[in-house]
C-alpha cells in the first residue's frame, strides 16, 4: 500500500511539475482540471488527528459541516455531524488507545469532473495503530479524503479502510 501511495504522488509531482507550453501572445489560460491546492486545507485536515488520537470527539468533528457526510469505503455512510459525532463515539468505546502517524497530505483543487465534486479536496495517508477493550491491536494504512465546501468545512470525507482487522480486534473470542 505504501509503495503505491508513493507511486501515485510521484506521478501528480511529475504532471504538476510538467513545464506549460508558453505562448508568445500572453493569453490568459483557463485553469487545469485539477491542480495543486492551498496548504491551508492541509492544516485544517491534520486538526483532526490530534483530537482524535486524544479522544476529543468535540474537536474532531469541529470543523466538519452541519450537513456532512462521512462515507466509509464498504458503502457506509454518516449524514450530519450529530450523526459522525455519535458513532465515533461508540467506536470510542471500545478503543484504549489510537495512535496515527506517518501522515502524507496532498491538497488539490478540482476545477472541472464528471465524477467529484469541485472544489478544495485533501487527501491523506496515515497509518492507524488502535489498541481496543479487548487487549488485541489493529495496525492498518488508511486513506481519507477531504472535501472544503465555500465556508471552509469539511462537507465530505471518504474514508478507504479494511474492516476485517478491526473487527478481530474487537473479537473476544
Amino acid at each position: 500500500m505504501k509503495n503505491l501511495t508513493t507511486i501515485i504522488i510521484l506521478l501528480l509531482i511529475m504532471i504538476a511539475c510538467t513545464p506549460a507550453e508558453t505562448n508568445e501572445a500572453s493569453e490568459p489560460t483557463a485553469p487545469q482540471p485539477v491542480e495543486f491546492g492551498d496548504s491551508k486545507y492541509i492544516d485544517l485536515a491534520k486538526q483532526g488527528m490530534p483530537a482524535m488520537m486524544n479522544q476529543d470527539l468535540d474537536a474532531f468533528v469541529a470543523n466538519i459541516a452541519e450537513d456532512g457526510l462521512y462515507i466509509f469505503s464498504a458503502g457506509d455512510t454518516l449524514a450530519g455531524k450529530a450523526a459522525i459525532r455519535n458513532y465515533w463515539a461508540g467506536r470510542m468505546e471500545a478503543i484504549d488507545q489510537i495512535k496515527i502517524e506517518n501522515d502524507v497530505w496532498l491538497a488539490v483543487k478540482v476545477n472541472e469532473s464528471e465524477n467529484a465534486a469541485t472544489g478544495n479536496w485533501v487527501m491523506g495517508w496515515f497509518d492507524v495503530n488502535a489498541t481496543y477493550t479487548t487487549g488485541k491491536s489493529m495496525s492498518q494504512n488508511v486513506h481519507t479524503l477531504y472535501h472544503y465546501n465555500d465556508a471552509d468545512q469539511v462537507d465530505v470525507v471518504v474514508q478507504y479502510i479494511d474492516r476485517l482487522p478491526i473487527v478481530q480486534a474487537q473479537s473476544t473470542e
